[in-house]
């Protein structure tokens, strides 16, 4: 199922039921926001610990034993959410297989990757699959950056211009994490005056 990201906070009930999600795109300031988004939400509203695991330590242990470590509760009955960082394109394949064929107990999934291709295995399986959800996370639009600093600013309860916010969105970057960045410096202004 492809869920765009701006719908991700509306549809929160749905990816509470799925067990695997894949974020994928050049703006690792929205992946990293969508799966602190989800983690979070798991964890508030189920007993689960967060683990996250880079494709270097999955090079060292078996990936399907890592899986299998984690998709059981632990002592207390508490579920994993395992985190994967892809950075090696030769997983995709291993992932795809292990999705394919293991139906997961209690452990959700979710992975992260910059860009895949349209033919990638992974992508197919995550778009045609009900239990699965991908989120491609690409520049940020003029109304997704609009939204994102009305949201930074009211959570600090500043009142800002809505002229301001039009300018801001018109000139900062269309990556996620460097509107965050510039949106700090100003709310630290903002705050001292």
């Amino acid at each position: 199922m492809i869920l765009k990201f701006s719908y991700l906070k509306n549809s929160l009930d749905t990816c509470l039921k799925k067990k695997y999600f894949l974020f994928y795109g050049n703006n690792l300031g929205k992946i990293e926001s969508g799966q602190s988004f989800l983690v979070s939400n798991f964890t508030k509203n189920s007993n689960c610990t967060s683990v996250f695991i880079s494709s270097s330590e999955i090079q060292k242990n078996n990936l399907s034993e890592i899986i299998s470590k984690y998709d059981s509760p632990d002592i207390f009955g508490g579920e994993f959410i395992l985190t994967i960082l892809l950075d090696e394109k030769s997983l995709n394949k291993e992932l795809t297989n292990i999705i394919k064929k293991q139906n997961l107990n209690t452990l959700r999934l979710i992975l992260k990757t910059e860009r895949l291709e349209k033919s990638s295995g992974l992508r197919k399986l995550f778009e045609s699959s009900d239990n699965a959800i991908i989120i491609p996370c690409y520049e940020e639009t003029n109304i997704e950056k609009l939204n994102l600093i009305k949201e930074e600013f009211e959570k600090e309860k500043l009142s800002v211009e809505s002229s301001v916010t039009e300018y801001l969105a018109n000139n900062l970057s269309n990556q996620r994490s460097e509107i965050l960045n510039e949106l700090e410096k100003i709310k630290i202004i903002l705050k001292s005056n």
